[in-house]
């Protein structure tokens, strides 16, 4: 049976293309589907255990089948998370008085 694999972000930058149409054999799930999709780009395996899954626009699991025809989405964990969170922590003030005891110190191996 023919599905339609979607890659989306950095997916679609290494697979080089955001659209794949995949063969696999009936009965077949979600799982199926991606380990075609890492057989034929290696190098979408290190974000396999990252991933969330949608079939038809709907949310999915590994398991979950799929039919002819099924448009399955591939979707790697959401970057403006993890760019939020560093930014947050980046940001966080240092209190004037510490930073400033902190800067006065005379130990040799701050110099």
């Amino acid at each position: 049976m023919i599905v339609t694999l979607r890659l989306f972000a950095v997916l679609r930058e290494l697979a080089g293309t955001d659209t794949l149409t995949v063969e696999v054999a009936t009965p077949a799930t979600v799982a199926a589907v991606q380990a075609v999709a890492i057989a034929r780009y290696p190098a979408l395996a290190p974000w396999v255990p990252h991933l969330r899954h949608a079939v038809n626009g709907a949310w999915a699991d590994l398991a979950d089948p799929v039919q002819a025809g099924d448009e399955i989405a591939l979707l790697p964990p959401r970057q403006r998370r993890l760019t939020e969170s560093w930014n947050r922590n980046r940001r966080s003030p240092v209190p004037a008085l510490q930073f400033r005891a902190f800067t006065e110190r005379k130990e040799p191996w701050l110099l």
